[in-house]
């Protein structure tokens, strides 16, 4: 692994070697840094020089700070990842315009910074598989790998304009493809890529292209469990909401029949009860996009019936660049998964805190909630804690947001779990 390090500061820069070279020492990692005191004989350098896997940068220098360095290097390369490190925070919103990968304040400690590290380490170019063919053998990429079917011994492998007739078994195909993470079995016959899914259906899966595929029965089931829950949740909303309507007759006369007494505390007391029952009931958000209030509305009132207590501040644009089902899968995740979460705690301990909002052309989505203990992992993947769960709603969130260019960033610490999220608005 290669890192430039662009620090005005000389005891910055020998800290910042320290650390990374910890990080490389702990991890088996080879690495080589490069430094540079000012942003021009970075450039001066760069011209010639562009094999690093991640470029560190400190904001306030001389001439030629260090975002404009990040402006100057997207326009050469949208890829590489840029890491900012500063003693302001000032600057974090001009971050996303560079897309910069994280964002750290001096002095840097080193657990968020080999946090960092560790994320980079696991990005990879994407990987191309070979398999032997009628044709020969043949090398694809995992995204354009569509669906495999299985037809007597062997399989038929769809791109999304070929077909490869392979000399190997649907078992031996699903084998091979479970490390990779994106495939599911969704019928005896049949592996889907998640990424190409646009929809399920009771009976059968739809794929971007509107190709269908069958679903098996244990499948089925799910997905109607997920429905029936769904149709729970709205329900909930609306017969707690049948119910006001049902007393407000009742209100209006008992309030009457105070103001005609003369008890006027009375009243006011009476109403500021009402108040709070109808924010019970009315805890609905008003976005003005139809996807985001539908599912935010829903499990707002699951989260109040469950006794956790919820901030939420919202502001979305009207047009987004994802679709209802991508908003529903994104959001839906997001809160169950936050609410499961909360389940285990004491009610005085539970939260969550939602905020989405639009940053620098950008729509941000930020969801915190408490947990017991730290979330678990494999690799660098969180587990679902969800019973019977295989994280096939993780990995949707995950591909929705690679889908669309997005940032995704998980970070769990002791009794906190907190999920960030990025899209570019074009």
């Amino acid at each position: 692994m290669r890192i430039a390090v662009c620090e005005d500061e000389e005891a910055q820069r020998k800290l910042l070697h320290n650390c990374l070279m910890e990080w490389a020492g702990k991890n088996k990692v080879t690495l080589e840094t490069v430094s540079f005191e000012n942003g021009e004989s970075f450039l001066f350098a760069w011209e010639d020089d562009w094999n690093y896997d991640l470029l560190i940068f400190d904001i306030e220098m001389g001439e030629i700070n260090g975002m404009e360095l990040a402006a100057r290097i997207r326009k050469q390369n949208e890829e590489i990842p840029i890491l900012f490190v500063t003693g302001y925070d000032r600057y974090m919103a001009q971050g996303y315009d560079v897309w910069a990968i994280n964002y750290l304040l001096k002095p840097v400690q080193k657990e968020k910074l080999f946090g960092v590290l560790d994320r980079l380490k696991v990005r990879v170019p994407e990987e191309k598989l070979m398999f032997r063919s009628e044709k020969g053998s043949i090398s694809i990429k995992l995204s354009n790998i569509w669906y495999i079917e299985a037809r007597a011994h062997r399989c038929i492998l769809y791109t999304e304009d070929e077909e490869y007739v392979i000399s190997s078994s649907i078992g031996d195909m699903e084998r091979c493809l479970r490390s990779h993470g994106t495939f599911v079995q969704c019928h005896r016959s049949y592996l889907v890529n998640v990424q190409h899914i646009c929809a399920v259906a009771k009976s059968e899966l739809v794929l971007d292209d509107k190709r269908r595929l069958p679903v098996s029965r244990s499948i089925s089931r799910f997905q109607e469990k997920l429905l029936n829950r769904h149709y729970d949740e709205v329900e909930t909303i609306y017969r707690k909401m049948r119910g006001w309507r049902h007393d407000y007759h009742n209100h209006i006369q008992t309030l009457k029949a105070y103001m005609s007494m003369g008890q006027h505390e009375k009243a006011c007391e009476y109403m500021n009860g009402l108040e709070e029952d109808l924010t019970s009931v009315d805890m609905m958000l008003k976005t003005g996009n139809v996807m985001i209030d539908a599912v935010l509305n829903s499990k707002l009132t699951l989260i109040q019936e469950r006794n956790i207590r919820v901030e939420a501040t919202i502001f979305v644009p009207k047009e987004l660049p994802l679709s209802d089902m991508e908003l529903s899968i994104l959001m839906g995740n997001l809160l169950d998964n936050a609410m499961e979460a909360c389940a285990g705690l004491p009610v005085e301990e539970r939260f969550i805190r939602i905020y989405i909002d639009v940053i620098k052309r950008s729509l941000y989505i930020s969801v915190i909630n408490s947990m017991s203990g730290r979330a678990k992992t494999k690799g660098d993947r969180f587990l679902s804690s969800k019973s019977g769960s295989h994280g096939l709603g993780l990995l949707r969130m995950d591909n929705i947001v690679s889908k669309h260019g997005g940032y995704l960033n998980r970070q769990s610490e002791s009794g906190v779990f907190a999920t960030e999220i990025m899209f570019p608005l074009i």
